[in-house]
């Protein structure tokens, strides 16, 4: 809820946090590199693209968001 209202702070520590109970949910890591992306954390943005490609390599929407970091 807080990433859709462009709360990227908060948004990365809920998503922390639940990363912590659940490590190895893509769309976690997905959703907390947009958050990243919005507070203009690129580096860390990309690392957690990374996470989310390695934990499922056909998950689309990661490849569309790491185009959107290197454009």
């Amino acid at each position: 809820a807080r990433l859709s209202r462009r709360e990227f702070a908060a948004a990365v520590a809920d998503l922390d946090a639940a990363i912590t109970l659940t490590p190895d949910d893509a769309g976690l890591y997905r959703d907390r590199a947009q958050a990243r992306l919005g507070l203009g954390d690129f580096p860390a943005a990309v690392a957690d693209l990374d996470e989310a490609e390695g934990l499922d390599p056909a998950h689309t929407r990661v490849f569309f968001m790491r185009a959107a970091v290197h454009a």
